[in-house]
Order: C-alpha cells, then sequence, then structure tokens
C-alpha cells in the first residue's frame, strides 16, 4: 500500500488461505480475519473487529488502486465536514462495464486522470441526523 497517510490498522476479510498472497502478512498494522464468503457478510465481519476508538473506516475491494493521497484526502473530508455520514466515491473505470485489466494497466489510467479534488457531490452524501461515533468510506464513507 503506498499511500500519503498510512492507516492505523489494517483487516482484510478473507475466506480462506486462496484468498491472499502470504506476502501480505508482512504488512504492517495487517490483521487477517477469515469470514464467510460475500461482501457484505465479510464487511460486517471486519467491522466487528475495529478498534474501538476507530473514527473513520475505509473499505476497499481487492480489485481497487488508490491515489496516493486517497486516505489523507477521505480523512480530510471527513473532519471538515463533521455532518457527512458517508459518501461513495466515483469510480474512473467501471470493470464490469470495460473488463478485466492489468493492475500495472489500472495504475497508469489513475497516474493519467485528472482527479476533482471538490468533495463528493451533494446527491452521494449523506448527512447525519445524530451525533455518531463511527465513520467509515468505502471508495466512499459512511459514520
Amino acid at each position: 500500500m503506498k499511500q500519503t497517510m498510512m492507516p492505523q490498522e489494517i483487516i482484510v476479510a478473507v475466506t480462506g488461505e486462496e484468498d491472499y498472497l502470504p506476502a501480505l502478512l508482512a504488512t504492517p498494522q495487517l490483521r487477517l480475519i477469515t469470514s464467510p464468503a460475500g461482501s457484505a457478510v465479510q464487511r460486517n465481519r471486519a467491522i466487528a473487529e475495529l478498534h474501538p476508538d476507530s473514527t473513520v473506516t475505509a473499505f476497499l475491494d481487492d480489485d481497487v488502486e488508490m491515489e496516493d493521497a486517497y486516505l489523507a484526502k477521505v480523512c480530510a473530508f471527513m473532519e471538515a465536514h463533521p455532518d457527512v455520514a458517508g459518501f461513495s466515491g466515483a469510480p474512473i473505470l467501471d470493470k464490469p462495464r470495460w473488463g478485466q485489466m492489468e493492475r500495472e494497466e489500472a495504475r497508469q489510467i489513475l497516474h493519467n486522470t485528472v482527479l476533482d479534488a471538490s468533495p463528493p457531490h451533494e446527491s452521494r452524501a449523506l448527512r447525519l441526523q445524530h451525533d455518531a461515533p463511527h465513520r467509515c468510506c468505502s471508495s466512499g464513507a459512511v459514520r
């Protein structure tokens, strides 16, 4: 993971040993947990494992590529907008629409794409109706 701001913890929810490369275990702050298959089930399992002091949590699929400042920008946005409970990201390239690609090709597309630094579009932001202690983001975020 190459980020300008590293996460305090990384939780990877897998269904079995075939879901990850052994080198992943050398990643600092990483905890590997097993879960039944299914994105919602795996995310819920990861949420149950979060440190109780967590304030922002990123949910990322195994095929995502992030710009180097992604996590820093997410945290800055959530700090600047405490009334936002969540937001979703905007994919640069939609795999179901365009098909499979190599990671290096995805990195090049990301590198060559002008990223909009403005906050998420209003229709993608969920405003809080009450105080909540936890926020997370998935290619976006939820409190």
